[in-house]
């Protein structure tokens, strides 16, 4: 209790004390915590984000060259001020940094989020096969691994009879036209022949081939509808534009995600206005057979540790074949259509999270998206047929410089069958039996204040008589306090229906169906105390009630982090430190945290307890960078977690994490 008690005087001792300094600040980024938190719980939409992040930082989109769809799928960068970008293109010739501030919705959080992600090179051409020859231009290496200094349960009484280090290598390689990689990763737990390997070999701009992938990758068309990958469309971010998927057509897959993914060859062909993107797939799938071998459940995972999880690899092999057709109208429209064909070659008695009882799945879908200088209209539909037709609709609206609204309705058929598909809504991409609108707003009150809200209500796949269904509204105020003082403060609520259990007086278990409210509180602070080492400081509380047991309980997380980031040095690091309360597994509180570049780490905390790790990197030569991260979370009082898959031996659980970054 000391140490909560101290740390709350902390807090609120630095906002005040340093509120007064003058210095420039280094802006935080609330949109990307925003999108870690609700991506997937099994860590594949956590591992995408990240993964799609990095390549835009390795391969910035050159905004003097780069086409509007190019434009629209640099991350944090909404269509209006794309089409802006081209508006000043077009007026100066060439823009530099600077000029981005011409821009009227290019504030100092928006510049910080979307300048990573750009390059400002000369020159309006697009490269070509003469361009360049075929010479390397950047080769980079990532090594990776990580382990529990204090093991799991599993690991002492045998049952995972892999190593406990988990391990992860990539390397890529790039010249003006080609490119290629391969990715090897293994978890910790499995052996290295349960491992996950990925690769591919690409070919970009050359002729009327835009791009060309043999080997492992993604495809992303429309809202999600037909074919996405797990980043293009999910809940998170922006609360204006988060319903809007964007994405590149095809995208190398060199990520963890096991599951989400294609394995063949992809080509984009196109021939003004129009252009055409055709794949055919064959890769092996794991999933759960009965005693007849059929496919009762796929297993996305990819954890292959213990003899049950390893039975489900590669259990079934998939084959897709699919084409999509696009139309440009203009620069900034386009309508297309798209279609797709999936085999399995074993029987599928599949109930859940839909019901597929043949082994072929076809499809065909719709899309279309007009975007004009402060008005965006988009949707898709798509269907096995007619009786299975989904869709969703929305616009996003630029009501003045300092107003946006957003909206967006969708109707996903109970009986529409697509596993490549993933499309916005409340069932971690799933397009299946979900009803649902959605409302966003960001309003810029000042220079300084933006304030955001959203609402999102939803119906879902019905319990026998009961409806699941449920709301969640947020509201975040985001402000500039001085030149080196950033505060933010948010509170979210969601309820949705549960299926329970209650004991009656006579001690019968007896099925209930109940609204589960769940409330967040999170105040944030981070003040810049020089021109290289920034304080954060965090405070959150939760809440959770039922509305028929009448159930309650409630969580606590505060932290303070100290960064240092030396602009001429060849070291940098972050330090943080955690205290957490919370009374159940079910009030349990989330913090992302910093991680080796490329990592993340969001773990669950639950009981009481504290927390703390250091981050650390040092560049030891101008192209070689090691880094490590430790962390320790400590429990004075635990609680039972809702699994006991990553159980430790006795209250202190640590894990040590190195990773070498080569680029040439």
């Amino acid at each position: 209790m000391r140490r909560i008690l101290f740390c709350t005087v902390l807090w609120f001792f630095n906002t005040t004390l340093y509120s007064q300094d003058s210095s420039n600040v280094r802006e935080t980024s609330p949109e990307l915590e925003s999108m870690m938190e609700n991506a997937t719980d099994d860590g594949t939409g956590k591992s995408a984000t990240l993964d799609e992040l990095e390549t835009f930082k390795l391969n910035p989109v050159n905004v003097n060259a780069a086409s509007f769809q190019e434009l629209i799928s640099v991350p944090y960068l909404s269509e209006h001020a794309a089409i802006r970008i081209l508006f000043l293109r077009d007026s100066l010739g060439n823009i530099s940094p600077a000029d981005m501030r011409l821009i009227p919705m290019m504030d100092d959080q928006t510049l910080f989020l979307i300048m990573p992600y750009i390059s400002f090179s000369s020159g309006r051409t697009r490269r070509n096969s003469s361009e360049g020859g075929d010479s390397i231009a950047a080769i980079s290496f990532r090594a990776r691994g990580n382990v529990d200094v204090h093991p799991q349960k599993k690991f002492i009484n045998g049952e995972y009879s892999g190593s406990p280090v988990a391990q992860y290598d990539r390397m890529e390689l790039r010249t003006p036209r080609w490119s290629g990689g391969i990715l090897l990763d293994k978890d910790a737990g499995e052996s290295w022949k349960e491992g996950f390997v990925s690769g591919y070999v690409g070919l970009d701009n050359d002729g009327i081939v835009r791009k060309f992938v043999a080997g492992s990758f993604t495809i992303n068309s429309g809202e999600g509808m037909m074919f996405s990958s797990s980043r293009s469309s999910s809940k998170g971010g922006s609360a204006v534009n988060q319903i809007k998927a964007t994405g590149r057509a095809i995208v190398p897959h060199l990520a963890t995600d096991e599951y989400h993914y294609f394995q063949g060859a992809a080509a984009t062909m196109e021939v003004y206005p129009a252009s055409v993107t055709i794949f055919l797939s064959r890769k092996p799938v794991a999933a759960t057979l009965d005693s007849a071998g059929s496919i009762t459940g796929f297993y996305s995972s990819g954890l292959f540790r213990s003899q049950s999880e390893i039975e489900k690899k590669d259990a079934a092999y998939e084959t897709a074949i699919g084409g999509i057709i696009d139309c440009h109208i203009g620069n900034t429209s386009t309508v297309g259509v798209s279609a797709m064909k999936t085999l399995y070659d074993k029987p599928v008695a599949l109930q859940s999270p839909y019901i597929l009882t043949r082994n072929e799945i076809s499809a065909i879908g719709a899309h279309a998206n007009f975007t004009f200088e402060s008005f965006t209209l988009f949707g898709e539909a798509a269907g096995n047929s007619f009786e299975t037709l989904s869709g969703l609709a929305g616009c996003i609206f630029e009501v003045s410089k300092r107003l946006s609204l957003s909206f967006q309705l969708r109707s996903y058929s109970v009986n529409y069958v697509d596993p490549h598909a993933y499309a916005y809504g409340e069932q971690d991409g799933l397009v299946n039996g979900e009803f649902g609108h959605y409302v966003g707003m960001e309003y810029r009150a000042t220079a300084r204040l933006k304030i955001s809200s959203s609402y999102d209500e939803y119906t879902l796949p019905s319990l026998g008589t009961f409806s699941k269904s449920g709301n969640e509204y947020l509201v975040r105020c985001e402000g500039t306090l001085t030149k080196s003082v950033n505060a933010s403060l948010q509170f979210k609520h969601s309820m949705r229906t549960e299926q329970n259990s209650l004991t009656d007086a006579e001690h019968f278990q007896a099925k209930i169906f109940e609204e589960r409210n769940q409330e967040n509180l999170r105040a944030s602070c981070s003040c810049e105390l020089n021109k290289w080492m920034e304080l954060t400081q965090r405070l959150e509380l939760t809440g959770i009630s039922y509305s028929v047991s009448h159930n309650s309980a409630a969580g606590m997380l505060m932290f303070t982090e100290l960064n240092v980031s030396p602009a001429r040095s060849w070291l940098y690091g972050t330090a943080r430190m955690i205290f957490f309360d919370t009374q159940s597994y079910d009030s349990r509180v989330y913090e992302y945290e910093s991680d080796v570049r490329g990592g993340y780490s969001f773990p669950p905390l639950y009981g009481r307890g504290s927390r703390w790790y250091i981050v650390a990197g040092s560049k030891i030569l101008r192209n070689v960078e090691l880094s490590c991260k430790y962390g320790e979370t400590f429990l004075v009082r635990s609680v039972v977690p809702a699994s006991g898959s990553s159980e430790t031996i006795g209250p202190l659980d640590n894990r040590i994490t190195f990773q070498l970054d080569i680029g040439l």
